[in-house]
């Protein structure tokens, strides 16, 4: 199992004995698909849980009050069959964490991937993981198989790559609105419209925007993952605006690490961090005193995929799409 890079990471990387993360790393490392949904450590909606480290409260959620159904169908463009879910949960040592369990539903999910792959990844504007090495053709076409296997030059006269390659393995993140520099650390420009800060999608906007989320979006990175993949624990700082961050997860099951400290410099034990199954459909929210927690991926269970009645259901069988939005300005 190794560390996706380059990957969105804005606190230091070193991984000291003191990482109250790496033990869990380690031990979810080989850990099966079923042992992890038994395992006391980790929490699931679809088990009890108890913790001498967290306390998770089930909080009554209104699926009226922000105009769900609406939203879910307008983003969709299809009538949206589903039942609302009545309850979300927080976690008393993690203020402002919030975990919506399956709050979207198939057909949202499905539209996302298809927006991800025919709407958010082709443009030029939208940075990915592989521009600074390659001459990816713009406008990118993940799927385009009239010829899957033609080459892609490596910028520096390295091994050349194709699409086939990108859409197996080698594609990890894709950037919208925002778009942050991995070797400053920072963001080019806060002003929207600008290079470096292309306008936000529009239905991305309006699916995840208030009332429903305390966001206004500006920025978003979406992740992709293969079983293997793992994400090291690290914090999302360089936003001037200090909202909320919304979390998607699509495909995949994965085990979600957060918690407020990384390393333990204290005489008195550090909580460790939070253990989460994400599955298909779950929103996870950090704000609050959770904004800058500190938070991480540390294993992606093959076969875990439902069927989305996606066009693209045989790639998501395969993989974890992770939509990752923040507002950049205060």
């Amino acid at each position: 199992m190794t560390l996706e890079t380059p990957r969105p990471s804005l606190s230091p990387s070193p991984a000291p004995a003191n990482d109250l993360f790496r033990p869990y790393y380690k031990s979810h490392r080989h850990i099966s698909h079923e042992d992890a949904l038994h395992s006391p450590d980790v929490f699931s909606s679809y088990k009890s849980y108890s913790s001498p480290h967290y306390t998770i409260q089930q909080e009554q959620f209104d699926a009226e009050s922000v105009g769900l159904k609406n939203r879910f169908e307008t983003f969709a463009q299809t009538q949206v069959d589903f039942a609302p879910p009545k309850h979300y949960y927080t976690v008393e040592e993690l203020p402002g964490l919030l975990i919506y369990p399956n709050l979207m539903p198939p057909a949202v999910q499905s539209r996302l991937v298809t927006e991800t792959i025919e709407q958010y990844l082709p443009p030029k504007e939208h940075l990915n993981n592989l521009d600074l090495f390659y001459d990816i053709p713009r406008p990118f076409n993940l799927f385009n198989n009239e010829n899957p296997h033609a080459k892609i030059l490596h910028r520096e006269g390295g091994k050349p790559t194709s699409r086939d390659k990108i859409k197996n393995k080698q594609l990890r993140w894709v950037t919208l609105g925002g778009q942050y520099n991995w070797t400053t650390k920072a963001y080019p420009s806060f002003i929207p419209g600008t290079e470096g800060f292309p306008y936000f999608p529009k239905n991305l906007y309006e699916l995840l925007s208030r009332p429903l989320f305390s966001i206004n979006p500006e920025a978003a990175i979406i992740n992709f993952y293969s079983p293997g993949d793992i994400l090291s624990p690290h914090q999302d700082v360089a936003e001037l605006s200090q909202d909320d961050l919304v979390s998607v997860s699509i495909g995949l099951d994965a085990i979600f690490y957060v918690g407020l400290n990384r390393y333990d410099d204290s005489e008195n034990s550090l909580a460790p961090p939070l253990c989460l199954m994400l599955r298909s459909g779950d929103v996870i929210v950090m704000g609050g005193k959770s904004r800058h927690a500190y938070h991480g991926i540390g294993k992606v269970f093959s076969n875990t995929s439902p069927d989305l009645n996606s066009p693209y259901q045989d790639w998501l069988d395969t993989k974890r799409v992770n939509i990752n939005v923040r507002q950049m300005l205060q």
